[in-house]
């Protein structure tokens, strides 16, 4: 039993991915289970895409409708200018990731590929106009001119992007797809409920995964909750709980990884602060990295620094 993604025309080059992502949902689904749900006509097998050219205002929702005869029933609806800006921010991450920490420790006499970085960087800049309501709203062939996965699909960044991508998606539809069997659906939200979302979509992907996808369940989930940082500069979640505790309540889930995996965990988490405050122009925030320190203590410690930065914020107002 699939869900389809009705995008046949890729209005942002993310669109040709879409498909790929509902197959893995599919994947790590409970089939037996998935399919009494599309039967009982409670919740509908094709995902909705919404495809726009205004700022993004949500990124994906368990949405209710009636059919024609007034029946009720759930789809899981997912914003395109929300894809489109993910993965580029998945591309920027990897890159700079790739260029500024890996590349140091595995091949020190390297130097960074400065091409690669300018690149990512306008990749990066580009995507936040499509959140920013301070910047002019870029149109969709902007980004078939940058690194995208339709036309440089033999990039080896590109391909990586695609991949984290493909997980994040599909972290996002077992989120919305758990607050429909979780029963969110009939009471008013509240903070609990997408934690509790986070969480049972967290372990129904990484419990059903293969060894192999078990490296790339925990870096989409990171970057899927590191990409609601950028909303605005406050780090907060409004009806939402605060992105960073978001974060941090999951990162501590994923303590069996191995020890490679679960550094770059961290600092995908760091380079993702690290773009937030760049962006923002909250560089102060960050705090310096000491010698010796560990890539998990570093990244405890942005964790404090951010936390402090907005109760700082808070008493301020």
């Amino acid at each position: 039993m699939n869900i389809h993604a009705d995008c046949t025309n890729y209005h942002f080059p993310v669109n040709i991915l879409l498909e790929d992502a509902s197959r893995l949902f599919e994947h790590f689904s409970d089939t037996a289970e998935l399919k009494r749900d599309f039967l009982s006509g409670t919740l509908s097998k094709k995902l909705q895409l919404i495809s726009t050219d205004e700022k993004i205002s949500d990124s994906a929702e368990c949405i209710r409708h009636f059919d024609e005869e007034n029946n009720e029933y759930y789809q899981i609806t997912v914003w395109d200018n929300y894809c489109q800006y993910l993965w580029s921010l998945c591309y920027a991450v990897l890159v700079v990731m790739d260029e500024c920490l890996v590349k140091p420790i595995m091949a020190p006499k390297e130097k960074c590929d400065q091409k690669k970085l300018n690149e990512s960087y306008e990749v990066f800049m580009t995507a936040m106009a499509l959140y920013d309501p301070k910047r002019e709203m870029p149109h969709p062939r902007v980004f078939y001119e940058l690194p995208n996965p339709v036309s440089h699909e033999t990039d080896k960044n590109v391909k990586a992007a695609n991949i984290l991508f493909v997980t994040c998606l599909c972290f996002i539809l077992f989120h919305e797809y758990q607050h429909y069997k979780l029963g969110h659906m009939e009471q008013d939200g509240n903070k609990s409920d997408e934690y509790a979302a986070d969480y049972t979509a967290f372990y129904q992907m990484y419990e059903e995964s293969t060894p192999k996808e078990k490296k790339y369940v925990p870096y989409g989930i990171i970057m899927t909750l590191g990409s609601l940082f950028f909303a605005d500069d406050t780090m907060e979640g409004g009806t939402h709980p605060d992105p960073d505790c978001r974060l941090k309540s999951l990162i501590l889930c994923m303590d069996n990884l191995d020890p490679r995996s679960k550094e770059y965990c961290y600092g995908m988490g760091i380079t993702l602060y690290r773009l937030w405050a760049f962006y923002y122009s909250h560089e102060n925030v960050i705090p310096e990295i000491e010698p010796d320190t560990s890539v998990e203590d570093y990244f405890e410690r942005v964790q404090q620094a951010v936390i402090s930065f907005k109760s700082s914020q808070t008493v301020r107002i």
